[in-house]
């Protein structure tokens, strides 16, 4: 009798192991971070056509051009480490250098570095169920994410520099990439194109060798000095375009 008990006892403890936990109550869920530059708006946005959505900028609320509306946001600014939740009021597009368009008073409250306002944020989401799996789920997804690509965007590395920004303010200088080419000739028609387009004397071109020719825009003191110049090329077909700093 012993014996039947003990083996019942070790087929409970054995299945509570392998199972699966649900709990039905709300939980967040944490996607991964975007990381940039933000939109401060202005009234004037929806004149020169850049907005057709407005926010209220007494208000914590902010545009994101694939976040859906209604939907809630976590904001960080690595440069102080303050924080806040905001509210998506409009789906919109807007300028590929801008990951954000975000109200003046979240500007104010996170105090966002008005000539370079880097911040970091994520989609707040909720589910109902939450559900434990055991170890080896933990292992399939540490693999997966480690088989994920990294994104290509020169820009995200601006959050060590930013949080030493007190430090390096008025050294570093931004710039922007344009493109890389094979042939001199090729570089210096584009530049010769895109300096009666936009009328900049910051076109550079810069042989790092033999077949690879650099065609940039810089210096830039700072990340809002870089901006009309950065929608200019956008408007002319140049989207998504590369900003570092050195």
């Amino acid at each position: 009798m012993t014996y039947r008990i003990l083996l019942i006892f070790i087929f409970f403890l054995s299945s509570c192991v392998s199972g699966t936990y649900q709990s039905t109550q709300d939980i967040t869920e944490e996607p991964p971070a975007e990381k940039g530059f933000v939109l401060i708006y202005e009234e004037s946005l929806k004149k020169d056509k850049i907005l057709r959505k407005k926010i209220k900028n007494n208000e914590l609320e902010v545009i994101h051009n694939k976040i859906k509306k209604n939907s809630f946001i976590d904001i960080f600014n690595p440069v102080n480490s303050k924080s806040l939740k905001a509210k998506v009021v409009a789906k919109e597009n807007y300028p590929s250098i801008y990951k954000l368009v975000v109200s003046k008073k979240i500007a104010k409250l996170l105090e966002l570095d008005l000539d370079n306002p880097y911040v970091e944020f994520s989609e707040i989401k909720k589910n109902k169920t939450f559900v434990a799996k055991k170890a080896t789920t933990f292992e399939e997804e540490r693999e997966v994410a480690e088989k994920a690509p990294v994104e290509e965007v020169m820009v995200a590395d601006l959050s060590k520099s930013q949080n030493n920004k007190k430090r390096k303010k008025g050294n570093t200088k931004f710039y922007i990439l344009i493109s890389d080419f094979y042939y001199l000739d090729s570089a210096e028609n584009l530049k010769k194109y895109l300096n009666e387009q936009i009328k900049s004397n910051k076109l550079s071109i810069n042989s790092i060798n033999d077949n690879k020719h650099r065609l940039y825009l810089g210096p830039f003191k700072n990340f809002k000095s870089l901006q009309s110049t950065y929608i200019k090329l956008d408007k002319l077909g140049f989207t998504n375009l590369d900003i570092y700093q050195k």
